[in-house]
């Protein structure tokens, strides 16, 4: 995280110990921890707003059983090049009967991501 920066977050876990806490960053979709005394509440006209990400399902893309393996886990991640400086574009989205979105996405070149994975 940019120590020069704020981040709107909402609180998942709080350590044992009461020092530190496991954050949600609403506009990033990551998880981070942060020691409690570095965190502030939120001003009031920020709290309103919805946070930029949302949950997905990536049309196509399974795992090869009930939970996703080690190897499947290092395989999308490689793809998806999380943490990295590629980008995607959102296709075809659509919400199912169930209230989840599900999304195709293609790289710049215009390779099917599900395809890769």
């Amino acid at each position: 995280m940019d120590e020069d920066c704020w981040y709107r977050s909402e609180m998942v876990k709080l350590s044992a110990d009461k020092t530190k806490a496991t954050l949600f960053l609403l506009d990033y979709g990551k998880t981070v921890q942060a020691p409690l005394s570095t965190l502030r509440p939120i001003p009031s006209d920020l709290a309103t707003t919805p946070g930029l990400v949302c949950l997905v399902t990536l049309r196509g893309v399974k795992s090869g059983s009930t939970k996703w393996s080690p190897e499947e886990i290092a395989g999308a991640l490689l793809v998806l090049d999380v943490g990295g400086e590629t980008q995607f574009k959102v296709k075809n989205v659509e919400v199912d009967e169930e209230f989840k979105t599900i999304i195709s996405m293609e790289d710049l070149e215009a390779n099917d991501v599900a395809d890769l994975m």
